[in-house]
Formats: C-alpha cells, sequence, structure tokens
C-alpha cells in the first residue's frame, strides 16, 4: 500500500503546528478540542466550511476520514483510535490546514 506522506512531510507538518506559523485571521481562531482526546474531538472551524476530515497516523496512512457537507463544526468519532500522535487533515472550500492531536 503506497503511503501518502512521506516521513519529511509529517514533520514538517508537525513542526509548522507546533511553532505557531503565522496565518490568517480565520484559521487562526481554529479550534481543535479536546486535546488530547479520549472519545470525541471537536473541530470549529470558524467561517471556513469543512468539505471533509482525514486523521492521518504518523506512517501517513489514512486511518479516518468524515465527510462533513460543508459545515465549520464538526464532531469526530476518535475512540477506536489507538492511543497515539495523529495529524488532522481539514480541507476546506477555501484551503487545507493541517493540526496535530493526541489521542489517549
Amino acid at each position: 500500500m503506497k503511503k501518502r506522506f512521506t516521513p519529511q512531510q509529517i514533520v514538517f507538518a508537525l513542526r509548522q503546528a507546533e511553532s505557531g506559523t503565522p496565518v490568517t485571521e480565520i484559521t487562526r481562531k481554529m479550534a481543535i478540542y479536546p486535546n488530547p482526546a479520549t472519545n470525541k474531538l471537536y473541530v470549529n472551524t470558524n467561517k471556513l466550511l469543512v468539505n471533509d476530515i482525514k486523521i492521518y497516523d504518523l506512517l501517513g496512512s489514512c486511518v479516518l476520514k468524515q465527510t462533513t457537507n460543508n459545515q465549520h463544526q464538526i464532531t469526530v468519532d476518535v475512540g477506536g483510535l489507538a492511543n497515539a500522535i495523529y495529524l488532522l487533515e481539514i480541507n476546506c472550500t477555501e484551503a487545507r490546514l493541517y493540526n496535530k492531536f493526541v489521542k489517549e
């Protein structure tokens, strides 16, 4: 099975998420909580409409995909995921956003 991201791309995305790289005012107001998560992860992108959300493990495999029908407040059931660090890809109509979260 071909991996979606290279290890270098994953490290780059995680460093961006940690460093607080400057972004537009709308994306700065994006909220992902709770972090760490146990069963539910809540995503609020303020005014950006989300088409879908994908969750990747640190090997680059997509472990969860959820279509959202252009909403800006989404609840993701992460209860079935193993305890680990994950990369969250949020595909909006205007942008593609990345963040990390921890599943406990």
